[in-house]
């Protein structure tokens, strides 16, 4: 009901204005009932109460300020397939993650810079989010930040059907980050995790491991690139192996797992690991990855119970597809039509 109310009120502005724009930062609070418009993401942020919801249409937004509360930004996309109506969320330079932003979440953007962690962090969700990098503020002299604390890690968090560019650090060799879950995503690599699930990701760093120091972990159902993942006390089952025979270094359990295949023998249309948009990243019929997981779907992204959503459109209703006439009909009427989805 509340996806309909919004797809009525938005038509509704369309009929008196074909070129509508919806350029405002909107910060809402949980029940939606109260909102309140900013122009900067970084005066947003600062009116922002504990738990409010940031909406970011498509464009340019900068952030300076660290993020010291609980709050959830979700944008308008991050692919320029599915973003044509509203252009894509840009946020440019790296989110900080300070002391009580713990609970927040990150949806719908693309973020021109790194997610960087200054303290140990519990309880954050990532998804269809495309950036760099998540990582650990050293506390030296030639970081950006200096954090707080003179360690940081990532705790009971969810990565969801995101890109990165770069790795998800989630710790430091002393105090390493445990019980996360990264699952349908593209990342280079993983690493400093414990207790952690990785799941139906693709692994994709071009020249180095697909994870290191990750221990007393399960890594099911990935699609892994180049040296595979070290650590210890692993358990890795139902693995495509692009090139190479292992999938897990040291001490572990590994089972069902499938090695020495290629790109071209595991997807319908991608050619490499690294993510394009206008790839195909499903698993080949023909390959052992099709109803090969654990669970009896598709290794890679589009298995398990959250596969990946072409297209990383946000969960709040969002503008795919609009149509203007070109004059109007014999009523007077300048036909408009917006389609809108959202995507659980």
């Amino acid at each position: 009901m509340k996806q309909l109310f919004f797809i009525i009120s938005i038509l509704t502005v369309g009929t008196f204005s074909a070129n509508a724009q919806f350029s405002t930062i909107m910060v809402c609070s949980p029940d939606g009932n109260t909102c309140a418009p900013y122009d900067y993401l970084d005066s947003a942020l600062t009116h922002a109460a504990d738990g409010d919801y940031i909406y970011l249409p498509g464009g340019n937004f900068s952030i300076t300020d660290p993020i010291d509360k609980e709050v959830h930004i979700i944008g308008a996309g991050y692919q320029p397939d599915s973003a044509q109506v509203t252009t894509i969320s840009y946020i440019n330079g790296d989110i900080r993650l300070d002391d009580s932003c713990n609970g927040s979440s990150f949806e719908g953007f693309k973020l021109q810079g790194d997610f960087v962690a200054t303290c140990p962090l519990y309880y954050l969700t990532f998804r269809r989010v495309q950036c760099g990098n998540i990582r650990i503020a050293n506390g030296n002299t030639t970081d950006p930040f200096s954090p707080a604390y003179t360690y940081g890690n990532v705790n009971n968090t969810l990565i969801d059907a995101c890109v990165f560019s770069g790795n998800i650090n989630l710790g430091t060799n002393s105090y390493k980050g445990t019980i996360n879950v990264i699952r349908n995503s593209f990342l280079n690599y993983a690493t400093y995790t414990t207790n952690s699930l990785l799941k139906n990701n693709i692994l994709n760093h071009p020249a180095g491991f697909s994870g290191s120091l990750v221990y007393n972990s399960t890594i099911n159902n990935n699609v892994v690139g180049y040296y595979g993942i070290s650590g210890s006390g692993n358990v890795a089952n139902n693995n495509i192996k692009i090139g190479g025979t292992y999938v897990v270094s040291g001490t572990g359990s590994v089972d069902n797992n499938t090695y020495n295949q290629t790109t071209a023998q595991t997807f319908q249309t991608a050619t490499s690991l690294a993510f394009d948009f206008t790839k195909d990243y499903s698993i080949r019929a023909t390959s052992p990855g099709h109803l090969g997981g654990t669970d009896g779907t598709d290794v890679g992204i589009y298995g398990g119970a959250t596969p990946w959503k072409p297209g990383g459109i946000p969960s709040n209703p969002h503008f795919v597809q609009k149509s203007v006439s070109n004059a109007p009909d014999e009523d007077g009427q300048l036909q408009i039509q917006f389609k809108v989805r959202s995507e659980n």
